[in-house]
């Protein structure tokens, strides 16, 4: 070491000297490091140090290495708020002889994008006038901060998803949770006609804190039951059989169980992860259909929503059938709700690489032989009608029981690729007869 890095001793702050240290040689005049150096220490680079100021606050121990990572201090105070907030004297848009079916929604501007992003959507409460909604949870994140603008909007729900605009606020989440706020929602196409005031009046009953430090992790997935009410009939001599399926960009993330004979389903709680769509804003295609035994499910009707709307207990939307929209006196061909919503930590496990498939024969199949039986034999395609597996044929056969099978999901082209199964009648010229697919 150099000496001349030490600053001369009696400086102010220096000890009247040192006792001397286990596992350091004897210390010579006070402060000065023996002539042949300490011994070389674990982790220190053989350079030494370099220069330090005087009075520079030296740590203990070696430095981290050069491109180390620095740990991030734990995040402490306020990250959000629990907020109770109603609505009073809102405006009629129901017709002059009934209310409004209001809802709130809390839009945040993205400065970076200059996109509006909805941070929080209510439940719809029934004609009412004067709502009071169930308390909800809002990150300071989600707003992009305290002092970001943010919209408070208030909407009339309608069937047939032609949602009315009340009036809406103007503000910052500072604004809104710092105290007794109450301000009048405002419709700007209205602004200026005589007598008109405003659509209502907008206050905030309560604003909590939430502690970083009592808040619970982030949600890595959401179990939700939705329950569907007054789907179109589908079946002439019934109701109908529902099922729902959940689609983002095309790609299947989950398939209900059918409900038999009901025009009011619940179905059972399913969950999604959130690493499954990406992100809570994420266009997700939420289609409700009627099954046929014959497999050729009648279409009911479809809404986009988002996971974040899907997570809040009490979110409802219309679902619309396209080629009915405009029909004199249709409005939609029924209602989801969500029933339910839990956030969660668990994650599904993902797919195996191959299933192994054991089909059974539940009704005879038609006989394709003049004097015997048919001779059966199974094929499985994938989209591209690429061959994935054959059976082996079952001489005389009108209830085959085929041999378990594997398919892999890569060569079926994904876990939610379509695939088709094609039963044959094998025949020794060669012109095998198609039963069905």
């Amino acid at each position: 070491m150099n000496p001349n890095q030490y600053p001369p001793q009696g400086q102010q702050g220096y000890p009247q000297g040192y006792p001397p240290q286990q596992g350091y040689p004897p210390q010579g005049q006070y402060g000065a490091p023996p002539p042949q150096g300490y011994p070389p220490q674990q982790g220190y680079p053989p350079q030494g140090y370099p220069p330090q100021p005087y009075g520079a606050p030296q740590g203990y121990g070696a430095p981290p290495p050069q491109g180390a990572p620095v740990a991030k201090p734990p995040v402490t105070g306020t990250v959000g708020y629990t907020i109770k907030c109603s609505a009073t004297n809102l405006d009629k848009k129901d017709g002059p002889l009934g209310k409004s079916d209001p809802y709130l929604v809390i839009k945040a501007r993205d400065l970076r994008t200059n996109k509006d992003v909805q941070a929080f959507k209510s439940e719809v409460i029934p004609k009412n006038l004067n709502p009071s909604w169930q308390p909800f949870e809002i990150d300071i994140d989600a707003v992009f901060g305290l002092d970001s603008p943010i919209d408070v909007e208030v909407y009339d729900y309608d069937d047939d998803g032609t949602h009315d605009f009340i009036g809406k606020i103007s503000t910052t989440l500072k604004q809104l949770t710092s105290g007794s706020f109450t301000q009048p929602l405002i419709n700007p196409e209205k602004r200026g006609r005589m007598f008109y005031k405003n659509s209502g009046t907008f206050t905030v009953e309560s604003a909590l804190p939430i502690d970083a430090s009592k808040r619970k992790p982030a949600a890595k997935s959401f179990k939700l039951i939705l329950r569907g009410g007054d789907l179109d009939r589908k079946d002439l001599a019934g109701k109908s059989d529902p099922f729902f399926t959940l689609k983002l960009n095309g790609i299947l993330l989950y398939k209900s169980e059918v409900i038999r004979n009901t025009l009011d389903a619940t179905w059972k709680e399913f969950s999604i992860d959130l690493a499954q769509v990406g992100t809570l804003d994420a266009p997700l295609l939420l289609e409700v259909s009627d099954w046929d035994a014959n497999g050729t499910f009648d279409f009911i009707g479809a809404a986009t929503v988002t996971l974040r709307e899907l997570s809040s207990k009490g979110a409802k939307c219309p679902i619309i059938n396209k080629e009915k929209a405009g029909r004199i006196g249709y409005r939609n061909s029924g209602t989801l709700t969500t029933e339910s919503s839990v956030p969660s930590q668990d994650v599904q496990t993902p797919p195996p690489p191959a299933y192994l498939i054991s089909l059974t024969t539940v009704s005879k199949i038609d006989n394709k032989d003049t004097f015997s039986k048919s001779d059966p034999f199974l094929v499985v395609k994938n989209r591209a009608g690429q061959s994935l597996f054959k059976s082996e044929t079952l001489m005389n056969q009108l209830m085959p029981e085929f041999k378990a099978f594997r398919i892999e999901v890569a060569a079926a082209g994904g876990f939610d690729a379509p695939i088709t199964f094609e039963l044959w009648d094998f025949d020794t010229n060669g012109r095998h007869g198609k039963f069905s697919t």
